[in-house]
């Protein structure tokens, strides 16, 4: 399993501090990191990237969660960027990264290893960050389960259709990350990174799984709604 951690900080040095101790920690094999995007909060309020961290296969994971604070944030279109953000992390997340991510703060938003979060966290935190994280779930399997009668059913079932083409990709994403990573390790660490690979890949059939089923659920749901 993977996590969303989203560390804010109080101005860009800190973050950057943020942002390089993940980097150690991944280069060391004590965690595992897919992706991390620094950003700031401007004056106005709107989202901006500051930085991306070296970090390309994986990183459209980590992307997709910053276009839609960027989208949300730049208040364009509210409705449509909440819908997006809903199939990324649930409404408690992001009404905590609202309420935290405020003008004139910076912000490491990453994709991490679930196995990595504890350390992950305890050093974020000691750099000052305040830490907000949540299992990365994909909330649009069940938005299309509870939706028959939402006003954004088609939107929402083209977004799991959507999902279903890229979440292969993804994984083969991670998984590069993760070979990459071994390729350098000690031998106890790539035994360690090899079990990740191994769940990572019981994760995506059960995710494939899942999506495919709201998938179905939401297109019989379309044509009840059509036949009435």
């Amino acid at each position: 399993m993977s996590e969303h951690v989203i560390a804010v900080f109080p101005d860009r040095d800190a973050a950057d501090r943020g942002a390089r101790a993940l980097e150690e920690l991944r280069s060391s094999g004590r965690a595992t990191l897919y992706g991390a995007i620094v950003v700031r909060r401007e004056p106005d309020g709107e989202l901006a990237i500051e930085h991306r961290c070296e970090i390309e296969p994986a990183r459209a994971g980590v992307g997709s969660l910053v276009g839609g604070l960027i989208g949300l944030f730049g208040a364009r279109d509210s409705l449509f960027w909440r819908a997006h953000l809903r199939t990324e992390i649930s409404d408690e997340l992001l009404s905590g990264i609202i309420e935290t991510l405020v003008p004139g703060t910076h912000a490491v938003i990453a994709e991490i290893g679930s196995e990595s979060s504890g350390i992950i966290e305890s050093r974020l935190a000691a750099l000052g960050a305040t830490v907000l994280r949540q299992i990365r779930y994909d909330f649009s399997d069940d938005l299309l389960e509870t939706a028959r009668a939402h006003e954004l059913l088609q939107e929402l079932a083209d977004t799991a259709r959507g999902r279903l083409r890229e979440s292969k990709k993804l994984l083969e994403a991670k998984l590069a990350v993760l070979e990459q990573q071994a390729a350098t390790a000690t031998a106890e660490v790539r035994s360690q990174i090899e079990r990740r690979i191994a769940d990572l890949r019981g994760e995506l059939d059960e995710r494939q799984h899942r999506i495919a089923h709201a998938w179905q659920a939401a297109k019989q749901a379309l044509r009840e709604d059509r036949t009435r």
